[in-house]
């Protein structure tokens, strides 16, 4: 024979009391005898009480009301720790799935990257240092998205790091962007 949950009506306990303790289990964590008697003597159109019932008190000691209810407490926190386990793993799952999408729809725009700019190169005076030049990059985004853009933007600068680049600033405007290099630097294709 299958054993009942402890929360679950007992063997020979009556319905009238099992439907209270059923009550005082609903009650939650916080949950008092008093406070169920009192729920029932409020739903019969009564006055609260001050004190318990000796035959409410017997049947929670004698049917372990406070020891079932903290089983079923357990129980309901176990559930719910499982179901938010799961919605987490669920979560992760689906951030890994948008970001995989993400990365390879990136990886392919770039792949035709050179197809959408226009690169222009040349030699002009640091604004930092008028002495000395710098080397200006210019890729001008042709009939392209700006998100598009600011996707080049993060690619290049992780190239640039990847790559070890110096000093490299990249900038947004309109429908380009302008790639600051030291003067002895070069833009990576």
């Amino acid at each position: 024979m299958a054993e009942i949950e402890s929360w679950a009506r007992q063997v020979g306990e009556k319905n009238l009391w099992y439907d209270r303790f059923a009550r005082f289990l609903r009650t939650g964590p916080s949950r008092s005898l008093l406070g169920c008697v009192n729920a029932e003597r409020v739903t019969r159109g009564h006055k609260e009480s001050n004190y318990t019932p000796g035959s409410w008190r017997k049947a929670c000691e004698k049917w372990r009301w406070r020891e079932r209810a903290e089983a079923w407490d357990e129980h309901q926190r176990e559930q719910d720790a499982q179901e938010w386990e799961g919605r987490r793993q669920e979560l992760k799952r689906r951030r890994w799935e948008v970001g995989n999408r993400l990365l390879e729809r990136a990886e392919q725009l770039l792949a035709q990257f050179d197809r959408f700019l226009r690169r222009t190169d040349e030699l002009v005076p640091d604004p930092e240092n008028p002495d000395k030049k710098i080397r200006l990059v210019t890729l001008e985004m042709v009939a392209t998205p700006h998100h598009i853009a600011q996707m080049a933007k993060v690619g290049s600068d992780l190239q640039a790091k990847a790559a070890g680049e110096p000093d490299i600033t990249a900038e947004i405007s309109g429908g380009g962007i302008a790639v600051f290099l030291p003067e002895d630097g070069e833009a990576s294709d």
